[in-house]
């Protein structure tokens, strides 16, 4: 039989009047709510306790397969990123034989510029003095040619 709240409130009053407002407060602070049906035997916790653990076993069991996937998963992908660093290795080689060889050309052209340098300034300087000689005979003729004239 159910306990309603009116049958509390009674009780409370006739504590009130037998034991006294301290008292009656203690009492009613420890009967249950709803009445001594609604509380838990230890039976009851026992059962809940077996429940409890198989629903926790299941949810490990869940959560390991759960997790041995995402391992695998994993492991694939890991193995995929050393594929590819691998292969961005070979491509790295590849690209410092390549630089290389442009430093290597860059190295002749260095050469050949510098020989095409020596080369010009070489022309330059015989230029400028077949010119200065070119110049000077000039003026020696023009000097004769105006003195006899």
């Amino acid at each position: 039989m159910s306990v309603d709240e009116i049958s509390r409130i009674r009780l409370a009053r006739r504590a009130v009047e037998v034991f006294g407002e301290a008292e009656a407060a203690t009492l009613m602070e420890h009967l249950p709510l709803g009445g001594v049906s609604n509380l838990a035997t230890k039976d009851d916790l026992k059962i809940l306790g077996t429940e409890l653990r198989l629903e926790m076993s299941e949810l490990r069991s869940e959560l390991r397969g759960e997790m041995s996937e995402l391992r695998s998963e994993l492991r694939g992908e890991m193995s995929e990123i050393r594929a590819d660093f691998g292969t961005l290795r070979g491509e790295f080689g590849t690209l410092r034989g390549e630089f290389g060889e442009l430093k290597g050309e860059f190295g002749t052209l260095r050469g050949d510029f510098g020989e095409l340098r020596a080369y010009i300034e070489e022309r330059f300087h015989r230029q400028t003095i077949t010119m200065i000689t070119t110049m000077s005979a000039l003026m020696g003729i023009l000097f004769v040619a105006l003195k006899w004239a």
